[in-house]
This record gives C-alpha cells, sequence and structure tokens, in this order.
C-alpha cells in the first residue's frame, strides 16, 4: 500500500488475462479491501495538493482543447457504499467547480444494481467492461 498526491492509500492487485477469465476474490478479503478504502475515504482529500492536482489538470484540459480534442469527464462507478465518503464526495464538488457539466461533456455513468468491485474501487471484469461499452456508447455526445 502506498499514498498517493491526494493522500489516498492505493495498493497493486493482481492482473490476468481476459481470456483467462476472472479469478475469484474471497469475499472476506474482498470486505477487508473495501473496508481499508472507507477508512481512507473517511477524511477530505488534502486541500492543498487537490488544488494544485485540479489546476494542472485544468493546464492539461486547456492544451488538448487547443489541439481540437473534445473531452468527456466522467467518475467512475465504486462500491456504492463508498460513494458518498467525505472523500468522494469533496473531490466530486471540487471536480464539478473546476469542470462545470454546463461548460464541459460529463457522461453518467452507472452499474445496475451498484457497481461490483474486488477492493470497493476497481471495478470486477464484467462490470468494468460494461462502463467500458457505456463511455464509447455516450462519447460521441461530447463531440
Amino acid at each position: 500500500r502506498d499514498r498517493d498526491v491526494t493522500g489516498v492509500q492505493t495498493c497493486a492487485l493482481p492482473i490476468y488475462h481476459k481470456d483467462q477469465g476472472e479469478p475469484a476474490m474471497p469475499a472476506d478479503t474482498v470486505a477487508r479491501l473495501t473496508e481499508l478504502q472507507r477508512q481512507d475515504k473517511s477524511h477530505p482529500p488534502n486541500a492543498a495538493a487537490l488544488r494544485a492536482s485540479l489546476a494542472e489538470t485544468a493546464n492539461l484540459v486547456r492544451t488538448l482543447q487547443a489541439r481540437g480534442i473534445k473531452l468527456g469527464f466522467f467518475e467512475m462507478p465504486i462500491d456504492p457504499g463508498l460513494t458518498n465518503s467525505p472523500f468522494d464526495t469533496a473531490l466530486r464538488q471540487q471536480v464539478k467547480r473546476a469542470f462545470p457539466p454546463a461548460s464541459y461533456c460529463w457522461l453518467r455513468l452507472a452499474v445496475p444494481g451498484g457497481a461490483h468491485t474486488v477492493d470497493g474501487i476497481h471495478l470486477t471484469l464484467d462490470d468494468a467492461a460494461l462502463v467500458g461499452r457505456e463511455i464509447v456508447r455516450q462519447s460521441a455526445a461530447c463531440r
């Protein structure tokens, strides 16, 4: 586990080839990993680090737009129990303040019945595929 610039702890998960099928994660492992995410998300992100990250992102967005590249923003679905955590709520508010939906294209991603994850934030293979298809389907709206 490691902390990123916003103060969130991250951890590495095993990678496998799609043709091998998704390995079954024991339910107690998923629950433990999700609880670690819940603890990490129990407080808002570091305000100074978030402001710096958003300023850098805004610069990148302007550069891409100046090159004629169309952008679409989205919030990746996560475990429903984490969606309104103090961290995610503050992050969502600041990102939408920096990139308001009235001025930027925002995709609306959802997983029927709520996202299924292996650790609270990383989608299972089936849900990741569903979200990927939805990104492709909705991306035409950002042109």
